[in-house]
């Protein structure tokens, strides 16, 4: 599925599509990044997880914790090397099971 999507996109003509693979936590990397755009950022997506699956009185505080890093470090990590201000757009995506609840995935949902 995500190939026709990423296949779809490279048809729109006034989309440059770029499609790398950076460790979002280390702030060399994503200045390196960021400073290779031939444009301005106009906006940024932050997809983060971590799958750590378990039942609440089973995880470990290692576990419990393993989603917050990804998700808040790479969000501190762009803090650092971007002005906010001047994006158009920051969505940070998260579970749906913060809303509806899953099982195995407390960690994930907090």
């Amino acid at each position: 599925m995500s190939q026709r999507i990423i296949a779809y996109l490279e048809t729109l003509p006034d989309l440059k599509l770029r499609i790398e693979a950076t460790d979002a936590l280390c702030e060399h990397d994503m200045r390196t990044l960021i400073q290779g755009l031939h444009n301005p950022l106009g906006g940024c997506m932050l997809l983060s997880m971590v799958l750590a699956d378990g039942l609440f009185s089973g995880l470990s505080p290692d576990n419990f914790n393993a989603p917050f890093k990804p998700k808040l470090g790479a969000f501190e990590v762009l803090c650092n090397i971007i002005d906010m201000k001047k994006l158009d757009f920051l969505i940070s995506f998260s579970s749906v099971s913060a809303l509806f609840g899953n099982a195995g995935q407390t960690n994930y949902a907090a």
